[in-house]
């Protein structure tokens, strides 16, 4: 085919930017050729002519370059267009001009089309354009974007177009158009005639059915399975000439003749085929497997609708709000224990008016803390109901979700009301405060009685008498440190517990309780790396009791006549202090629990030790309302090390 005809009208007629190319009248004859076919063509078609690649391209390729790359595209250079991906494509350019054809499904390139860099996924096959002395002129571009799902009616527009165009063509170039479909990534058949005949297979329409003989054999005596389902659409697409499309349609389909049905999803587009005069001669398939794709939404919806039964049954507010916009979403649940309506609109700003003054900042700071570097919220506050004024306690879980395509995120998650969980506790926390205050008052007296008995029994000469009188003043003690660990914890929960900050050396209070407790403690050794003076601001008798409480624990928990360290030292400008034993070690599911409010290891090497886990949860609360940190590390058999720091 020449310059002249209907192609070469068409080129004359469009309005070319001046490129090295020169007139279009000039161009050889291939060029104009795929010129003309590219013209007509609502398929994204790019032409990259001679050794500098020089584009041209038709209107339906415009999309793909964008605002940023057309139209200054049109006439220049393939690698300035592209020139953040050219490290890819410009190899296979090369290669293309050396007589290789390359051709990949959903291929990502970072392309920048409208001013940013987007990853964008594209099928596309790069071929030869044959000059007439037999030598390659270009590249041939043919290009489908697959980043929108939708893209499967513009590859049928595309094929339809080109198999139009082939039909008016020679035999060389319904070679070439053939060559294409053999190459493109989409399953693509031609069933021919009103026995829907298969007369051309690619090869992504075999791989969908590796199994099968279809070339030559009619449409449903090679897939039987197939007949019920689909022979009432193609017998309408054949006879009304009308295309049809569907998406995720269910087919059972056999992989092998005569094998076991499975369940598939396909997208698929049935085109009609024209001949010359105009009438319907056949079917052009374009279809896609999207079982894989399929399934697994159906696994989230499942996953989703399992998780929203158990919301709802647990009696559970949800919530979510974009952490850019705070645009805030929340059940109707999650409405009520603020006191608002159920369809009322609720905001963050509103939600957090209605937490209790007290507890305000605190929600507040934590939720920010969670929103800028992702630490997990979890907190206890009071609410006081918009509308009815109630006094409820709730508990709120929640972190940042990022969004698939990384563009924004959302902090989500649940909030479970604890009021009458709270009220239980504070009623136990004043018995047990009443009754260790009730018990104090005896405990004292009788402590003074065995103090005055042993002054006047002690010269008696009676070994028994001193030895039983020691024994219950070392008994009164133990239960009057347990009685204020219980009136401890009633003051910490309830409040009335206060820090009496002021200046002093820690080392030197470190020094003075190891003294003490080498007092009373014959059954180890104590060593004490003391390091340099480190002086903290901080209330003096609380410090003290979590230094003695955690000695304490190194004596009980490690076997006689082994050493116990203790060390003081400054790490990131914050003071730390260290105690080490070498007794039985913890497990790393009872290290995550062992600073909880009257936790116990249970195990045979610790049933015999006394104590109800109060100590060290009010080590913790006392640490952290200093705005310290409190940590344990160990390994069972070897030890553990109980690290705190103060600020």
């Amino acid at each position: 085919m020449s310059g002249g005809g209907e192609m070469g009208e068409l080129i004359r007629t469009i309005n070319w930017p001046a490129t090295p190319l020169g007139d279009p009248e000039t161009w050889p004859t291939p060029l104009k050729l795929m010129t003309g076919m590219m013209l007509t063509s609502s398929f994204p078609t790019l032409i990259c002519w001679g050794e500098d690649y020089i584009q041209l391209y038709n209107d339906s390729f415009r999309p793909i370059n964008g605002a940023t790359k057309h139209p200054q595209a049109m006439g220049g250079r393939a690698c300035d267009t592209y020139a953040e991906i050219w490290d890819t494509i410009g190899p296979m350019f090369a290669g293309v001009m050396k007589g290789q054809t390359f051709g990949f499904p959903n291929f990502m390139v970072p392309l920048n089309r409208y001013g940013f860099t987007e990853e964008c996924y594209f099928d596309f096959s790069y071929s030869p354009i044959i000059d007439e002395q037999g030598r390659i002129g270009g590249v041939l571009v043919i290009c489908i974007e697959t980043t929108e799902k939708v893209y499967a009616l513009k590859i049928a527009e595309k094929a339809q177009q080109d198999l139009e165009l082939s039909r008016a063509a020679t035999a060389k170039e319904r070679d070439r158009l053939k060559r294409f479909f053999m190459q493109a990534p989409a399953g693509i058949c031609i069933l021919d005639g009103p026995d829907f005949v298969f007369e051309l297979i690619n090869p992504s329409y075999q791989q969908i059915m590796p199994g099968r003989n279809l070339l030559d054999r009619p449409l449903f005596e090679a897939l039987p399975e197939l007949a019920d389902q689909l022979h009432g659409i193609l017998l309408n697409v054949y006879t009304t000439g009308q295309a049809f499309g569907a998406n995720e349609l269910l087919i059972p389909v056999a992989e092998f003749e005569g094998g076991p049905l499975h369940d598939r999803y396909f997208n698929f587009i049935y085109e009609p085929r024209l001949d010359e005069s105009g009438k319907v001669d056949g079917i052009m398939v374009f279809v896609f497997e999207v079982t894989d794709m399929v399934v697994a939404r159906h696994k989230t919806d499942r996953t989703e609708e399992s998780l929203r039964i158990a919301v709802e049954a647990a009696e559970l507010g949800s919530f979510s709000m974009n952490t850019a916009t705070r645009e805030f979403e929340t059940s109707s649940r999650l409405r009520d224990f603020f006191g608002f309506a159920p369809d009322e609109q609720m905001s963050y700003e509103a939600a957090l008016k209605q937490v209790h003054p007290d507890d305000r900042q605190t929600v507040a700071d934590m939720v920010e803390a969670s929103i800028v570097d992702g630490t997990r919220f979890d907190t206890e506050f009071r609410v006081i109901g918009k509308r009815d004024e109630r006094l409820r306690w709730v508990r709120a879980v929640g972190t940042v979700q990022q969004d698939n395509n990384k563009a924004g995120s959302c902090f989500t998650g649940v909030v479970h009301e604890i009021t009458e969980q709270k009220q239980d506790e504070l009623r136990k926390n004043d018995f047990i405060g009443m009754v260790s205050h009730e018990l104090k008052t005896p405990l004292t007296s009788l402590s003074a009685l065995v103090q005055v008995l042993n002054a006047k029994l002690k010269n008696t000469g009676d070994p028994f008498v001193s030895g039983a009188l020691q024994k219950v003043q070392t008994q009164l003690r133990k239960m009057a440190g347990m009685i204020n660990g219980f009136l401890n914890v009633s003051r910490l929960e309830s409040g009335k517990i206060h820090m009496e900050k002021r200046e002093f050396d820690l080392r030197q209070l470190l020094a003075e309780i190891i003294k003490e407790t080498e007092l009373t403690v014959s059954s180890h050794q104590i060593r004490f790396d003391p390091g340099d003076a480190v002086l903290v601001n901080a209330d003096r008798d609380r410090i003290s009791s979590v230094i003695s409480n955690l000695l304490s624990n190194a004596v009980k928990y490690s076997p006689k006549g082994s050493v116990i360290e203790v060390a003081c030292q400054v790490i990131n400008n914050a003071p730390r202090v260290c105690i080490k034993d070498h007794g039985i070690g913890i497990k790393q599911v009872d290290l995550e629990k062992l600073f909880e409010r009257y936790y116990r290891i249970d195990n045979p090497n610790t049933r015999h030790i006394s104590g109800f886990g109060i100590g060290l949860y009010l080590s913790a609360e006392i640490i952290q309302r200093h705005n310290g940190e409190i940590w344990a590390e160990s390994e069972v058999g070897a030890g553990s090390t109980f690290y705190f720091t103060l600020p």
